[in-house]
């Protein structure tokens, strides 16, 4: 009787121990990949399980689980931008688009937007091309140079500075009722606006100029 007491007792402990091992994980599972969960590496800036300046697209599609739409646009200006889009992504629970802007070279990108198809405009002005299909393996094995978040869900300004803390900087657009958040620490632009969702821009740190100064020339 007592040995069958024991061996009850045994199997229940074995039990809670298994049960106790798996739990930790799930959680950590679930709460991975939010927007507020930053790293600085080596100068660099790691979110989503990305590190900017060495992740590549092909790293990005793998933990997205699904392939982007990739293109190439060239501004009025002529400056050459190309983006990786993710029409859904779902991490830490929440669910979001994302815009990959990838770390190729002008020149290089130029010779892509040359052999590129499906030439057309949009609403800025720039031209937009898809890809020739020699140029996508080069794109995706490009590191990421910035990431643009934009959640399915509000995210009100209480909650982000309950995240991210109190910016060190604040622009707003004149034109808009669009108001930058700056944290230049973190690499992150935070754009708040009444009538349309928020918008999260992250970048290395030491290129955080690049975001700040265009916002600068419009106060």
């Amino acid at each position: 009787m007592d040995l069958k007491i024991i061996s009850g007792v045994t199997l229940l402990s074995i039990i809670l121990i298994i049960v106790a091992l798996f739990i930790p994980e799930t959680k950590t599972a679930e709460t991975h990949g939010l927007p507020w969960q930053i790293e600085q590496r080596d100068g660099s800036t790691r979110v989503f399980g990305l590190t900017l300046g060495y992740s590549t697209l092909i790293d990005a599609e793998k933990l997205f689980l699904g392939d982007s739409e990739i293109s190439l646009f060239r501004s009025q200006q002529g400056a050459y931008t190309l983006e990786a889009y993710f029409d859904k992504v779902e991490l830490g629970g929440l669910t979001a688009k994302m815009i990959l802007i990838m770390d190729i070279p002008d020149d290089e990108l130029s010779m892509m937007f040359q052999r590129g198809v499906r030439i057309s405009k949009v609403g800025s002005g720039s031209n937009k091309v898809s890809i020739a299909t020699e140029d996508l393996h080069r794109a995706r094995k490009s590191a990421i140079a910035s990431i643009t978040y934009l959640p399915a869900v509000n995210l009100d300004a209480k909650q982000l500075e309950a995240r991210f803390g109190i910016p060190e900087q604040r622009i707003m657009e004149p034109d808009s009722k669009a108001e930058h958040w700056l944290y230049p620490a973190l690499g992150l632009d935070v754009t708040l606006d009444n009538e349309e969702k928020e918008v999260l821009q992250y970048v290395i740190p030491e290129n955080f100029l690049q975001v700040s100064q265009p916002l600068e020339k419009i106060k």
